[in-house]
């Protein structure tokens, strides 16, 4: 680890406001370079051992690179350096076009679809939304987190 490197992580171990795992991220590496192994890592930290071999072994994965890079890239490495890896997660279940319809169906009077209702359910939405073969189907949750999303949410 170079000087610039260090002087890096120890400003950011050394904020007031910083996100926790970014701190104990930071930290790891400061301790390894400190010449600590992960077992002592690990209890100065209070992280697993995986943890803190992950972030050793990234570290070293990265060092080449980072070597190459102007002082500008650098810092922006080092700094991108300790967020998480982007995750997959699931796909979307409804397509943008199926929740715009169930937005726009939300935001009609109930009795523009034959139902004696003046406020719309989240059940109800769900079983018109599916009647009107907007979607296969949806659950009355389903449809609030939409409309929570599009701060339409109602009961």
């Amino acid at each position: 680890m170079k000087d610039s490197h260090k002087e890096f992580y120890e400003k950011i171990v050394g904020k007031q406001r910083v996100a926790h795992n970014k701190y104990l991220r930071a930290k790891i590496l400061l301790l390894a370079h400190s010449g600590l192994n992960n077992a002592e890592v690990r209890r100065e930290v209070g992280l697993s051992h995986k943890t803190v071999k992950k972030w050793r072994c990234r570290w070293l994965d990265g060092y080449e690179e980072l070597c190459g890079l102007e002082k500008v890239e650098e810092q922006e490495y080092l700094q991108n350096f300790l967020e998480d890896y982007p995750r997959s997660g699931l796909p979307k279940k409804f397509t943008d076009a199926q929740e715009k319809a169930i937005v726009a169906m939300a935001c009609r009077e109930p009795r523009e679809f034959g139902i004696e209702m003046t406020d719309w359910t989240m059940e109800m939405l769900s079983k018109v939304a599916e009647g009107e073969k907007i979607v296969e189907s949806i659950s009355k949750s389903q449809v609030a987190r939409l409309l929570k999303n599009t701060d339409l949410a109602t009961t």
